[in-house]
């Protein structure tokens, strides 16, 4: 249950990497690396409110990936829970500029 709950965790944090990446680059602005694509897409999409929580989630997935110095399951496991309502705000955000579109 552990591993499945990371291995979503880690696919949800790249799906937002790469769409943040693709509305950068429809925004005609240049892709970079995924801690200044979501810097550049919270300007783009005004979303600034859940910037510092994107990043975050971004590192917990390195963290989860790469396992850095190991895990502490109880720490990821709050921290996810902590992340998910920007994680769901960004989901809103781009629902609504692909309405736009």
């Amino acid at each position: 249950m552990r591993k499945a709950i990371y291995k979503e965790f880690q696919e949800t944090i790249e799906i937002v990497a790469d769409l943040s990446a693709m509305v950068i680059k429809d925004s005609n602005r240049v892709v970079e690396d995924d801690y200044s694509n979501l810097e550049k897409l919270a300007k783009v999409l005004d979303c600034e409110d859940m910037l510092e929580d994107l990043k975050a989630a971004n590192g917990l997935r390195n963290v989860l990936v790469h396992q850095y110095n190991g895990v502490i399951d109880r720490q990821a496991y709050d921290s996810i829970n902590s992340l998910l309502p920007s994680i769901k705000g960004f989901t809103a955000t781009i629902e609504r500029w692909i309405k736009k579109g």
